[in-house]
């Protein structure tokens, strides 16, 4: 017990902090120990502390690196011998043949003979008073939508007058120049413009006719097209537009023949019925492994132009878009224009594209749970496609457009629960109501305050593409040509001249990838948590010289402490609690000392008095 007490006593705070300081391997903490002078151990402690100060600072700008979670992006060229070959797909320019009109008297009578005001009357000529009716209602239809709440007008004279039909407008403006007599005088420097030849007036057309509130004709007569289509099925839209079997004249892949049973239909709300090659969700992958035109897809389309309808379909052609296997394809935003009369030749090369996931960005992981992205999307659900950004998008623009007007909007798919609840298309021709509402949800996602969280997928390829063109058939080859038309296609048998013929009806397409060689972009992050750890230990010992070897001295330290504070309060619990041993002396007759052990608490004070009752006998 004397032996613990002692090592308690000599065990002290200072004693245990100085052991501590004069042994510890960081630079600063031994020189303020050992320093005797105060001069010296204030220039070391200050020193000490300053180091301190600046670690603080760095560590705190390390951890804001941190916390930004950059990336660093690499490019890479690879090369792959086998790469998988695109999805194509093909589009006829025109939505609806013009003989599949007549199966619908209301359809042929709105599109089959529009009457644009370009379009010259017969006067005094027969004229169906229905179609006259119909027509007048339709193209006298104006925007009543307020001039201030258009954020498409650009420089709108003040107090225009009042609206009139476009038709009305642009037909008085073709006739400007009968009742005005032309100034045909030119000024020094000026070019030499002769406005006798002139049949429009910019100035006119725009000061007579409300030029900035009303619909174009022909976007009006697209509309009403698409609101149409959208009231029909899949089955229909196929059976009024260019099917795969009536298009497609040959069809090469790698130098063996394919087939109409090789291709996907899929509705489009501008392009009706467009047909996909190799789209995978319907058969195997196909893959390519030489670069060149041998190892790609060649097609021969014909487009059948006396089919198109007037006046609506301005393009002759093919519109061609090319995606990545089982994604939905959008012809009408990334498609390619392809002519009749041309060889067209698409050369690919492989771009993928690998993002990094939350917290270092916002992507959508293709495995797993996709959460809104897949449970919102149209495209996925009805076509079990792949999750894109605009498939995302439009989903969302259109479930915005259900759930605030009650309608759909015609130019995009609607959800198999709006259509069981009866969901109709938007009709922002003859409906006020769902013209306002149609224009308001419009500005909404046009200002990205629908907040459609559409992020980028996380892996993505796409297809950087290089076009070429030349002139086809080769005089040579029109012989050919007729010879496999005739086999194909009944009409081109009564053809004479196919050279014109197929100039204006059939187009060549070829798509190959020009090298197995491929771009590779992947984000990487830029500060891992490995290196955060690395560059604070850096710090640490180039401004305050402590290591790891220095971490656990100050835990042996704490150790220590904690030691000597257990000591202290175990040493003071026994000494308040347990018996404590006197001597008690009596002097024999003889003289000699006799110690007898007693208990500290004195029962009586006669015992009191007996410690001292007998004289000491001098010695």
């Amino acid at each position: 017990m004397e032996k613990c007490d002692e090592s308690v006593k000599k065990a002290t705070f200072k004693s245990v902090l100085g052991e501590s300081l004069a042994n510890s391997s960081s630079h600063g903490l031994p020189n303020i120990h050992r320093s005797k002078r105060l001069p010296s151990k204030l220039f070391w402690t200050v020193l000490f502390f300053t180091g301190i100060g600046v670690f603080c600072w760095q560590a705190s700008e390390l951890a804001r690196t941190f916390q930004n979670r950059d990336v660093t992006v690499t490019l890479k060229m690879q090369f792959n011998r086998s790469i998988d070959f695109p999805t194509v797909t093909i589009c006829n320019t025109n939505p609806v043949k013009m003989s599949s009109l007549s199966l619908d008297d209301d359809m042929f009578e709105k599109f089959n003979n529009p009457k644009n005001p370009y379009h010259q009357q017969d006067e005094g000529g027969p004229q169906n008073d229905d179609t006259n009716s119909f027509l007048d209602e339709f193209e006298n239809r104006t925007l009543d939508v307020p001039m201030e709440n258009s954020s498409l007008t650009p420089e709108s004279p003040p107090g225009p007058p009042p609206p009139r039909s476009r038709r009305e407008a642009e037909t008085e403006d073709l006739n400007l120049s009968a009742t005005e007599t032309p100034d045909t005088s030119t000024a020094m420097g000026s070019e030499n413009i002769t406005n006798s030849s002139s049949t429009f007036d910019w100035d006119d057309a725009v000061k007579s006719s409300g030029y900035y509130r009303e619909m174009d004709w022909n976007f009006e007569y697209h509309q009403l097209l698409k609101l149409h289509m959208a009231k029909q099925g899949e089955q229909e839209i196929r059976e009024m537009g260019h099917g795969i079997r009536s298009m497609l004249v040959d069809c090469l892949w790698q130098g063996y023949p394919c087939s109409p049973l090789n291709f996907t239909a899929l509705p489009n709300a501008q392009y009706g019925s467009c047909y996909l090659f190799n789209f995978r969700q319907f058969g195997p992958s196909l893959k390519t492994n030489r670069p060149g035109l041998a190892s790609g897809l060649t097609l021969e389309l014909y487009i059948d132009q006396h089919q198109y309808l007037t006046d609506i379909t301005e393009i002759a052609g093919i519109r061609v878009a090319i995606t990545p296997q089982n994604v939905f394809p959008f012809p009408e935003d990334n498609g390619i224009a392809v002519s009749p009369g041309f060889s067209t030749e698409i050369g690919l090369r492989l771009l993928e594209i690998e993002r990094e996931p939350a917290p270092y960005g916002e992507c959508v992981q293709m495995n797993g749970d996709l959460g809104p992205q897949y449970s919102n999307n149209v495209y996925v659900k009805r076509w079990g496609v792949k999750y894109s950004v605009q498939s995302c998008e439009k989903s969302c623009y259109q479930d915005a457009m259900i759930s605030n007007c009650s309608c759909s909007d015609p130019s995009f798919p609607v959800p198999l629960e709006a259509r069981n609840a009866d969901i109709k298309p938007c009709d922002i021709l003859t409906r006020q109501l769902d013209r306002e509402c149609y224009t308001y949800v419009n500005e909404l996602f046009d200002t990205d305050r629908l907040k459609c969280n559409c992020p980028q997928p996380c892996q993505e390829k796409t297809y950087l593409s290089t076009m070429s063109f030349s002139r086809w058939p080769a005089e040579n080859y029109q012989t050919t040509l007729q010879s496999k038309l005739q086999d194909r296609l009944p009409r081109a048998k009564s053809m004479h001249n196919i050279a014109q013929w197929a100039s204006n009806n059939v187009a060549r397409l070829q798509i190959f990838f020009q090298e197995l060689n491929y771009q590779s972009i992947k984000e990487s992050p830029a500060y891992t948590e490995f290196d955060l750890l690395s560059d604070i230990g850096g710090q640490l010992g180039l401004w305050i010289g402590v290591s790891m070897i220095t971490v656990f001295e100050i835990v042996e330290f704490i150790g220590s402490m904690l030691t000597l504070l257990v000591r202290r309060f175990q040493s003071s619990h026994v000494s308040s609690r347990s018996v404590t041993p006197v001597h008690k002396l009596r002097l024999t007759p003889a003289g000699e000392v006799n110690l007898d052990w007693v208990q500290a608490e004195h029962s009586s004070s006669s015992q009191t008095t007996d410690l001292f009752t007998t004289p000491f006998r001098k010695i």
